[in-house]
C-alpha cells in the first residue's frame, strides 16, 4: 500500500481544487497563515481577486477536513478536533485571537483595562462594565469572557462564549 504523507504542500493543493469548484473563488491569492496552524491542520488565507481584503477567507486544511471562517459549524468542528471544551482548553489569548479571526471575522487585540488600547477614546467602554479578561474552566466545558479592540470598525466589543465538552459554542460577541 502506498500512503502520501499528508504535508503542507498537499494542503495548498487540496485547498486549490476546492476553490476552483467555487466560481468567485477562481484565482484567487492564497497564503499561509502559519500563526494559526493547528495539530494536524495548516492555515492559509484566501483573497479573491476581484474583492481584495474585504473578502478573506480564512481556511483550516487537515487530511479529512476543509473548515473555513465565518462559519459557526466549522468552529465547533475545530473545538471539538482540539478537545478545547473537554480537557484541552485553551489559554485565553490563543483562543480570543482564534475566535475573533475564525469565527467572528474580525481582528483586533484583547483588552486588559477598558482604555487598553492608544486608539480607545476616553468614555467608549465605561470602567464600571469592564470585567478583565478571564477563562473559567469546569464539567459543562470553558468559558472565556474577553473585551476585543475591533482594528477594523475601531470599536471595543465584549465577547462572552462558552466551549462545551462536545465542542459546541454558545454565547459571542455583542
Amino acid at each position: 500500500m502506498n500512503v502520501q504523507p499528508f504535508d503542507v504542500q498537499v494542503a495548498e493543493a487540496r485547498l486549490q481544487e476546492r476553490l476552483t469548484q467555487i466560481p468567485p473563488m477562481k484565482g484567487a491569492a492564497i497564503a499561509r497563515l502559519p500563526d494559526f496552524d493547528l495539530p494536524d491542520l495548516y492555515a492559509f488565507s484566501v483573497t479573491p481577486r476581484a474583492t481584495g481584503q474585504a473578502g478573506e477567507v480564512s481556511y483550516l486544511v487537515g487530511a479529512t477536513e476543509l473548515l473555513s471562517s465565518g462559519r459557526p459549524a466549522d468552529f465547533d468542528r475545530v473545538m471539538a478536533l482540539q478537545g478545547v471544551g473537554s480537557g484541552s482548553p485553551w489559554d485565553l489569548g490563543k483562543f480570543s485571537t482564534f475566535f475573533m479571526r475564525f469565527r467572528e471575522l474580525r481582528r483586533g487585540v484583547v483588552l486588559e483595562a477598558p482604555d487598553g488600547h492608544p486608539l480607545i477614546e476616553p468614555g467608549q467602554v465605561e470602567p464600571e462594565s469592564f470585567t478583565p479578561p478571564r477563562r473559567e474552566v469546569g464539567e459543562w466545558g470553558v468559558r472565556y469572557d474577553f473585551w476585543f479592540f475591533d482594528t477594523g470598525w475601531m470599536k471595543p466589543v465584549h465577547c462572552d462564549v462558552t466551549v462545551a465538552p462536545d465542542g459546541a459554542t454558545a454565547g459571542g460577541c455583542g
